[in-house]
């Protein structure tokens, strides 16, 4: 079985795209027979998001234009509910609320996790919701915000650690 993020992000295009750069031996390996299949968090993977303390979030909105969003806090921000679930505090920030008016109309999303300190990247695949929590009393060490952002994965990759420049974390 070939991994799930290639399911989706392998595309016609990408493939042909991968040919005529002559990568396709490199990407093989993850469309083998027997790859794992990374459709949900690996120990390893959930060990990493509980640690990871910096976040992307990409959306697109009902015109078809992608939006990154940088989420942050301190690390464990980011919960862990089960391999396939993960919540996210959203603040107010500047009030514009792009992400959540994104998913509004198009759940799916991509999350891409940074370690800088130690180099490392996973990427997420998944269907992303807002779950408002006025009211709610937040998970075990999640700050309070106003919304959750409610990450069902879907596939996972750790990715290259290349040209990661890696910066000193002041926390540890």
């Amino acid at each position: 079985m070939a991994r799930a993020y290639t399911k989706i992000t392998f595309t016609p295009e990408v493939m042909e795209a991968q040919r005529y750069w002559d990568t396709s031996a490199r990407t093989a390996p993850a469309l083998a027979p027997g790859a794992e299949p990374q459709d949900a968090l690996t120990a390893h993977a959930a060990a990493f998001v509980a640690e990871v303390n910096t976040a992307f979030i990409a959306t697109i909105n009902s015109n078809g234009w992608p939006y990154v969003q940088h989420r942050g806090g301190a690390r464990g921000f980011i919960k862990l509910v089960s391999a396939r679930r993960i919540l996210i505090p959203d603040h107010d920030g500047n009030g514009q609320l792009l992400t959540a008016g994104n998913l509004s109309t198009n759940s799916k999303a991509m999350l891409l996790l940074m370690d800088y300190s130690a180099g490392r990247r996973l990427k997420l695949w998944g269907r992303a919701k807002m779950l408002e929590t006025a009211g709610m009393a937040s998970p075990e060490g999640v700050s309070a915000s106003p919304r959750m952002l409610v990450f069902d994965v879907e596939a996972m990759n750790f990715n290259c650690s290349s040209f990661i420049p890696r910066l000193v974390d002041e926390s540890r």
